[in-house]
């Protein structure tokens, strides 16, 4: 399988996908179906880091990606993709103009490193626990 899909923490409060290779719109499903079964497990708010550097994506994946974020769990607090090339950058500017309640709330980010992924949690999750009190 082209997506491997992980805790990324101990806490498993950070789940994370290695996409490497090409892969195929019945493959993100199927990470989908495996993200399900993980955070299932859990009663956790999570964040997902999609690390999409090392592939390039099917012809129109934008319509996967939609489905994807549409159905997202209630338990994901943000998503940071991990790609720094200018067409991936295009393509997740283009899903924030969409009427997705995840994508308006701010709650999609592209970073150009897994560094930067990191610290976009990190600081989301600051924000979140500020917000709580």
């Amino acid at each position: 399988m082209a997506i491997s899909v992980f805790w990324d923490n101990e806490e498993k409060t950070l789940l994370r996908w290695e996409v490497k290779g090409e892969w195929t719109p019945e493959e993100f499903r199927e990470a989908g179906v495996k993200t399900f079964s993980l955070t299932t497990m859990t009663e956790n708010e999570f964040h997902l880091i999609i690390n999409v550097n090392h592939t390039t994506p099917p012809p129109f994946p934008l319509p996967i990606f939609q489905e994807a974020l549409r159905s997202a769990s209630p338990q994901l607090c943000s998503v940071v993709v991990v790609k720094a090339d200018d067409f991936s950058r295009s393509m997740l500017q283009t899903l924030k103009h969409h009427k997705i309640p995840f994508v308006r709330e701010g709650r999609l980010h592209i970073a150009d490193s897994m560094h930067e992924a990191r610290h976009i949690i990190a600081e989301v999750s600051s924000n979140r626990a500020l917000a709580i009190f």
